[in-house]
């Protein structure tokens, strides 16, 4: 999917597996990643699609496109997710709710209820 990088178990091909979209604050993509992918991959065979990096303007309708064909959103829940604007919240999350897409929610800190 264009704008979208994806790994899936073992590299095996993504065609017509459960699609699920990593969504997090961009500070705490490279220590969650690979923790929840490996966790996720134990249970499930399905592919993982994330972005490392802001898309630019002109990736912005095939960015959407491909988020509204997931399965299911994956957020790591932090202090800096909840405190921070970041697109995983302003676009990604409003994005899932719209389309009625399910969101599962990683709660990874203490205290998060607070904010």
């Amino acid at each position: 999917m264009a704008g979208l990088n994806f790994i899936s178990r073992d590299n095996s091909d993504p065609k017509g597996k459960p699609r699920v979209y990593f969504a997090c604050h961009p500070a705490d993509f490279s220590l969650w990643f690979g923790k929840i992918c490996g966790d996720l991959f134990k249970t499930h065979d399905c592919v993982i699609y994330y972005t490392d990096e802001q898309l630019p303007e002109e990736d912005g309708f095939n960015y959407t496109v491909g988020l509204e064909s997931m399965n299911l959103f994956v957020f790591p829940v932090t202090g800096k997710l909840l405190s921070a604007p970041c697109p995983a919240i302003t676009q990604e999350l409003p994005l899932a709710r719209k389309k009625r897409i399910p969101i599962l929610p990683i709660m990874l800190e203490p205290g998060l209820n607070d904010l």
